[in-house]
């Protein structure tokens, strides 16, 4: 009988399961989720405003094409709407649908990207925005 596998928080299948991991390798789970990827800094995230990158319209649910990291040490959270990817902006008032995270130390807090966030740059060490190659996936 085969062992049952679980999820660690700091593992791909976590932020599979969750829309978040919390992690000391951000390269690696980047590696395993979207295989070749380009890296740039989150141009317009971070400003304290509700951002998600756009969703595929015919596929709004399904594997991430784009992570969001931010590192520590942190001065404040990054609010994240687990399972809003492809949805219309949080709405005001439901506070109980955010979730506060912030990594610990040197560790990197990935988020799927689709999924609404808001945090402001400042209060984190780094922040990086990780997306499919579509040129190296198309040549596949």
């Amino acid at each position: 009988m085969p062992a049952v596998q679980t999820a660690d928080r700091s593992d791909a299948i976590s932020l599979r399961l969750c829309g978040w991991c919390l992690t000391d390798e951000p390269e690696a789970v980047v590696r395993a989720l979207l295989g070749p990827a380009r890296c740039a800094a989150p141009e317009g995230l971070g400003d304290g405003d509700w951002q998600a990158q756009p969703a595929l319209a015919d596929e709004p649910v399904g594997p991430p094409i784009a992570l969001l990291g931010v590192a520590g040490p942190a001065r404040g959270t990054l609010d994240f709407v687990p399972g809003s990817q492809g949805m219309g902006r949080p709405p005001v008032g439901l506070r109980h649908v955010v979730r506060d995270l912030s990594p610990r130390g040197d560790e990197w807090l990935l988020v799927d990207a689709r999924c609404w966030t808001r945090f402001q740059a400042a209060d984190f060490r780094e922040a990086v925005l990780w997306q499919v190659d579509v040129a190296l996936e198309v040549a596949r």
